[in-house]
C-alpha cells in the first residue's frame, strides 16, 4: 500500500501535542531550579511528570540521588514518547517513528563502541534510549552476547531494517576494526531507510522530513570537518568519512573549505557565524550548530501547522528539556553557581 493512501489524523494528533507543549518548562522555571538545592530539585522531580519514574527508582535501586534522577528522566522521556506515538495513525505515525530513529542511532553507536573496546565483556551496559524501533531490551541482549557473530545473528533474526542495518555495521567493524567507518555505515543505512520511507509522503511533510535528514547529515559532516581542520596534512584520512548522502552543505564545499567561515557562509547554517567569535573552539561551534538544528526543529510548528511540523517541534522541545534537567542535576551535585548552570542550558521558545 502506498503511503499517500495511509490514514492521517494530523488534526487530533497535533491538538494533543499542542496541549502537552504547555507543560514544558519556561526560562523562569530553569532559573528557579538552578538557584535551589539538590534536595529541592529532587522534590521537583518527584512531584512532577517524572514522579512515577523516580518513585520506581527509589524502590528498586540503591543508586545515589543524582543517578536516580538521571534514570528517572531517561525513563520518563521514553514513556512520554511512547505515549505520544499512540496518538498518531498512518502517515504521522510513520514520520514520528523516523524522528525517534535517533534512539536507534544512539544505541547502535554505543553498541559499536563497546564492541570496538570490548568493554561489553567487562563493564555494565550503558544507558540505552527507549523510544526507538528497536527496544532497549534488545540492546541489553546484544550487549550481553558472547560474540559479534551472535550479535549479527540476533539482529538479522529480528528482521527490522534498522536491525539489519546495525548488523551490517557490526560486520563492517568486524572486518575493518575501524569504528568511524562502522558508525558511518550504520548512519548511511539508516538514512537510506528514512529516504525510502518518505518516498510517497505528501509534499509539505516530505519537504520537512527531507530537510531534517539533510541537517542530520550536516551534523555528522561538520564533526568530521572539525577533525579534518585540526589535523592539517592528514585531511584525506578524514574526508572519506563524509556521508555520501547530500546535506545542505555540499560535498565539494566540505572537501575544499579549510575554516568554518568557508564552510558555513552562504548556507542555511551561516547564522551561526554571527553568534561566535573568531577565536572560539571547534567544540563551541559544533554545540552552536546543534542548537541551531534544535531551533530549526522548533520553528517547524509555525511553518507546518497542519502536518508533521508540530511533532518535529515537540520532540525537539522534549529532548532539550531532558538535557537541561540533566545539566541542572549535575550542576547542583557539583555545587556550581546558578549562572554557570544556566549558561549551559538550551532555552528554546515554546
Amino acid at each position: 500500500m502506498l503511503l499517500k493512501k495511509y490514514e492521517e489524523n494530523y488534526g487530533y494528533f497535533n491538538a494533543r501535542l499542542r496541549a502537552r507543549m504547555e507543560f514544558f518548562l519556561k526560562k523562569e522555571d530553569y532559573e528557579r531550579l538552578a538557584s535551589g538545592s539538590l534536595g529541592e530539585f529532587e522534590t521537583f522531580i518527584m512531584e512532577g511528570q517524572f514522579g512515577k519514574n523516580y518513585r520506581e527508582e527509589l524502590l528498586k535501586s540503591g543508586y545515589s540521588t543524582g543517578r536516580r534522577i538521571d534514570e528517572a528522566l531517561a525513563r520518563g522521556v521514553s514513556d512520554n514518547f511512547q505515549k505520544i506515538k499512540t496518538f498518531a495513525v498512518g502517515e504521522p505515525r510513520l514520520l514520528l517513528e523516523l524522528l525517534f530513529m535517533r534512539s536507534d542511532l544512539h544505541n547502535g553507536r554505543l553498541l559499536l563502541r563497546a564492541l570496538k573496546t570490548k568493554s561489553n565483556a567487562t563493564q555494565p551496559p550503558p544507558k540505552w534510549y527507549g523510544f526507538g524501533a528497536l527496544p532497549a531490551s534488545l540492546f541489553e541482549d546484544l550487549y550481553a552476547s558472547r560474540s559479534n557473530k551472535e550479535i549479527i545473528g540476533k539482529l538479522f533474526l529480528d528482521g527490522h531494517r534498522i536491525a539489519t542495518s546495525l548488523a551490517k555495521a557490526v560486520i563492517e567493524l568486524e572486518q575493518t576494526g575501524n569504528l568511524p567507518q562502522a558508525e558511518r555505515r550504520y548512519l548511511s543505512l539508516l538514512l537510506g531507510y528514512a529516504l525510502d520511507s518518505i518516498e510517497d509522503i505528501r509534499a509539505e511533510n516530505k519537504k520537512i522530513i527531507l530537510e531534517y535528514i539533510k541537517r542530520t547529515v550536516d551534523i555528522w559532516n561538520v564533526n568530521v570537518f572539525s577533525r579534518k581542520i585540526r589535523n592539517e596534512g592528514e585531511e584525506a584520512a578524514y574526508t572519506r568519512y563524509f556521508m555520501d548522502t547530500e546535506g545542505l552543505i555540499n560535498r565539494n564545499r566540505l572537501l575544499k573549505a579549510n575554516k568554518w567561515s568557508e564552510l558555513l557562509s552562504g548556507t542555511p547554517w551561516s547564522g551561526v557565524l554571527k553568534k561566535v567569535k573568531d577565536d572560539v573552539s571547534d567544540q563551541f561551534i559544533l554545540r552552536s550548530l546543534m542548537r541551531e538544528f534544535l531551533f530549526w526543529q522548533v520553528q517547524q510548528r509555525r511553518e507546518n501547522l497542519m502536518g508533521i511540523g508540530i511533532a518535529v517541534a515537540y520532540v525537539a522541545l522534549q529532548l532539550a528539556e531532558w538535557q537541561n534537567l540533566n545539566t541542572i542535576s549535575i550542576g547542583l551535585q557539583l555545587a556550581m553557581p546558578a549562572d554557570q548552570i544556566l549558561s549551559r542550558l538550551i532555552i528554546l521558545e515554546r
